[in-house]
């Protein structure tokens, strides 16, 4: 009768121990594994991409394999600037006038269409666009996520080689919307040719975003799941930090966040602010939850020229160090001084 019990209490504890190890898998799986085909639907409702390319509403895709093995899924839209001394304004490449290049990253679970009606305005206006899928979403391989651990990576390898052997500019800027803002962030701080980023509603780092997904677990079951996902991802989370990265930026940084935002709280963004010591300008937008870049296209590309202008003082400041006799250097404008690095703006 006791060995009878002492099987069954076994056979109870053995039970137990694989439900809570299968829960533990699907929490964890929710942190890193994403949903590729709302990227896929919306490219879809976007149009094929050979009608895209047909009606020149985007001008190449490319495919580009990462040192791991997945392939990132990548549209280039080209600037609709011509020279008006060339002879050759007719054609596609040639003779375009370009201001730079600017890659802009989607959000959590969306893919590289969310940001072509900003891509195609900001062509008009004389940049170079490059609109990607991140890994795991849309026409891009990969499994899982890692929130800028790798993603930033992918980034940086799309933009060497679409760099290296399309016609685009190396002035490099970038843009980014909730995860693709992080991403974004972590991208330019090693980038040493990125000019600017912004950045909209970006989480400060993944360990936050993970805690508010599984808000209703205890300490030690949330442990269990970030371990868990840190191993099925092969990633460590905590390196997932766009305060980290922000600390290590050279160049000037817009963040911008909806006041109401749920998912996101303001609260990332000066965060990130507070952590670089580059030129920055947080613009916080009142009454405006989640995306704050819905139905504000235009404003959001005038945002980059925006960050241009920033771009350009600082770098004009870089160079103009001049010496008195005494040796003494004089430095018109830099981060820590007051001008657009200043305060927090808000926005209707």
């Amino acid at each position: 009768m006791k060995r009878t019990s002492l099987i069954g209490a076994l056979s109870l504890v053995l039970l137990l121990s694989a439900g809570c190890a299968q829960k533990t898998e699907r929490e964890a799986k929710l942190l890193v594994v994403p949903v590729d085909w709302i990227g896929k639907t919306m490219e879809w409702c976007a149009g094929p991409r050979e009608r895209l390319l047909k009606t020149e509403r985007i001008d190449l895709h490319r495919r580009v394999k990462t040192s791991d093995g997945i392939e990132i899924d990548a549209w280039v839209i080209k600037s609709r600037l011509y020279d008006e001394q060339a002879d050759n304004k007719g054609s596609l490449f040639e003779s375009k006038v370009t201001r730079g290049t600017v890659v802009m990253l989607h959000p959590l679970l969306m893919g590289k269409s969310w940001f072509l009606r900003e891509g195609r305005q900001l062509a008009d206006r004389g940049w170079d666009v490059i609109l990607l899928d991140l890994r795991g979403h849309g026409y891009s391989g990969g499994q899982y996520i890692t929130w800028g651990v790798k993603e930033k990576r992918d980034v940086k390898t799309v933009v060497d080689k679409l760099v290296a052997t399309e016609p685009l500019s190396d002035k490099i800027y970038v843009c980014g919307s909730s995860t693709g803002g992080s991403v974004a962030i972590q991208y330019a701080a090693i980038e040493p040719r990125c000019k600017g980023v912004i950045a909209l509603a970006p989480p400060a780092g993944a360990v936050g975003v993970f805690r508010r997904i599984l808000f209703l677990l205890p300490e030690s079951s949330f442990d269990k799941a970030l371990k868990r996902a840190s191993e099925i991802a092969e990633f460590d989370p905590t390196e997932a930090s766009a305060v980290a990265a922000a600390k290590k930026l050279s160049c000037p940084i817009i963040l911008i966040h909806g006041s109401w935002d749920p998912l996101v709280p303001f609260s990332n963004s000066e965060q990130i602010a507070d952590a670089t010591g580059a030129p920055k300008k947080l613009i916080g937008l009142k009454c405006v939850g989640h995306a704050p870049e819905i139905g504000r296209a235009g404003w959001l590309t005038d945002q980059v020229d925006v960050l241009a202008d920033m771009a350009r003082q600082e770098e004009t400041a870089t160079r103009t160090i001049t010496r008195s006799r005494w040796g003494s250097a004089l430095r018109p404008w830099s981060p820590g001084m007051a001008g657009p690095s200043g305060g927090v703006g808000y926005a209707p």
